[in-house]
């Protein structure tokens, strides 16, 4: 269920990144040559709340609570009659934001790691979003011009655990022909796409919300901006 109230872009103390860390240090060949590359401990982190959360709810990176929870008449009757509680998301309004911040860099792309899939999995041939492969490694990548790829692309990094792993880069792998084909990766594609990566967005809240990690404070400012902007339609 979609989020569909106000929303903040909150600055969190250094002790965010050892959760941060964490998730890159479980991710794949991508994530470890952004730890790699990059002194994240000197970037900024941000968490994707609703307004007023407390300091407690905050830092509770693995728990729900980043947005206000359904109310119990509202609840969904499952198999057997009992109750379930939808989970709400900002997913929609992560997607318009990426979308309207890829548009505005020509040449950035959104990379996402399928922590689960393997090359060999056979939905892989019959989806219509094609993959990026490194060995047995998934990935799935688009830039700004298809709002409709890009949710997709960003759904199919968004599993419940571990959560979403998205990277916005500036360089394309040499052999990138167009959004619509097969990638066969090789280590200096990963090497290139990490060198360029100028943001990280990871799943927190037990899938509610998410954490943006950046060196700069100008891309912070834009995503706030964004945020409390309806950007969906455009």
């Amino acid at each position: 269920m979609s989020y569909g109230g106000p929303l903040q872009l909150v600055p969190l103390d250094p002790k965010a990144s050892d959760h941060l860390h964490g998730r890159l240090g479980d991710g794949k060949t991508l994530a470890a040559r952004l730890l790699s590359t990059h002194t994240l401990g000197a970037w900024s982190a941000f968490a994707l709340v609703s307004p007023g959360l407390s300091e407690d709810k905050l830092y509770r990176f693995t728990e729900s609570g980043a947005v206000p929870r359904v109310p119990p008449e509202q609840w969904q009757h499952v198999s057997g009659g009992d109750l379930a509680q939808p989970v709400v998301s900002t997913n929609e309004q992560l997607v318009a934001a990426l979308s309207a911040r890829l548009r505005s860099t020509p040449s950035g792309f959104l990379t996402v790691e399928d922590p689960m899939g393997q090359a060999s999995d056979p939905w892989l041939a019959r989806s219509e979003l094609r993959p990026w492969l490194l060995g047995n490694e998934v990935y799935f990548a688009a830039d700004g011009t298809s709002f409709e790829r890009l949710a997709e692309v960003v759904s199919n990094g968004g599993g419940a655990w571990p959560g979403l792993l998205a990277v916005v880069c500036s360089q394309l792998p040499a052999s990138f022909v167009d959004w619509h084909k097969d990638l066969n990766l090789d280590e200096s594609d990963v090497m290139t796409m990490a060198e360029s990566a100028s943001e990280i967005w990871v799943g927190a809240y037990d899938n509610e919300s998410y954490l943006l990690w950046t060196p700069s404070e100008a891309i912070a400012h834009q995503y706030r901006k964004l945020l409390e902007t309806d950007v969906s339609a455009t």
